[in-house]
């Protein structure tokens, strides 16, 4: 007959594209001739998206090129300020 056998473990899967976006906004306000504020919001992975990782690669289990893990961090939101003088 026509057996078919699979690999223990399929290397070369390829992996979802990243859609990552940091976005940064800052503003200089000038207190006096010689003191300046710089107040700054970023925002890291601003979009939210989720990186997949860690797929199943035996082909002989129920859960096969399903993900287990997520690879980066979710949502960031980081404030900061710097006085110059």
């Amino acid at each position: 007959g026509n057996a078919r056998y699979f690999p223990e473990i399929l290397e070369d899967m390829r992996m979802p594209d990243l859609h990552l976006l940091d976005v940064g906004i800052s503003k200089v306000f000038d207190l006096s001739q010689t003191v300046a504020l710089q107040i700054r919001v970023d925002f890291i992975n601003a979009i939210d998206y989720t990186v997949y990782w860690d797929p199943d690669l035996n082909p002989r289990n129920a859960t096969f090129g399903t993900f287990r893990s997520q690879r980066n961090n979710p949502r960031d939101i980081q404030l900061g300020g710097r006085l110059t003088f």
